[in-house]
């Protein structure tokens, strides 16, 4: 996994996960204590995921994450509404966990030309959504920089990120400028 993934950004965002260990087994993390068994489907924090996913004692539940259906009707959606639609603010991370999975799928099976078109039909779809998404957020930081709850719930984590930064930006230049053009001096 990438580094973002270790970030306080992602470590308390739950994932599906399939435990493949063949004994029952509890193990203790950061104070938690879980038990695993095999077939054992639950979500995780990001944060006793990977551990575990690194010692080959679990996998991700793919059928519990995000299908091309699903990101192809969100595609649609959002480039076809003027306004941002509601998002689960984890939708990036689990994109990214679907398309990891489903390329580790696809190096043991590299003659899947099926998996290979739906792993580059999802990211062609994301890409799509990042796009409409990131001008909906710059339209609404620039109409009004100031930082609205109203469109905060619609974003994931990322978004809401870009959001404050543009919104602080846009209100800086727009403070600074203004008390320019009131107060600044006139050049002789």
């Amino acid at each position: 996994m990438e580094s973002l993934i270790h970030t306080t950004l992602y470590s308390d965002i739950e994932v599906p996960i399939i435990a493949i260990i063949e004994k029952r087994i509890t193990i203790p993390l950061n104070g938690v204590t879980i038990e695993l068994r095999k077939g054992l489907r639950r979500e995780l924090p990001m944060r006793f995921a990977i551990p575990l996913l690194k010692k080959n004692m679990i996998k991700i539940d793919v059928s519990r994450l995000y299908s091309k259906g699903l990101i192809n009707k969100i595609r649609w959606k959002e480039e076809r509404m003027e306004s941002l639609q509601e998002l689960d603010e984890d939708f990036y991370l689990k994109v990214r966990i679907l398309i990891k999975t489903l390329e580790e799928q696809l190096k043991e099976n590299p003659d899947d030309i099926e998996l290979l078109s739906t792993i580059r039909q999802i990211k062609i779809s994301v890409i799509d959504i990042i796009k409409a998404r990131m001008q909906k957020i710059v339209k609404i930081a620039s109409t009004n920089p100031e930082i609205s709850r109203e469109y905060l719930k619609n974003m994931t984590k990322e978004e809401r990120m870009l959001y404050v930064e543009l919104c602080d930006m846009l209100s800086f230049w727009h403070d600074s400028l203004q008390k320019f053009i009131d107060m600044g001096e006139i050049i002789d």
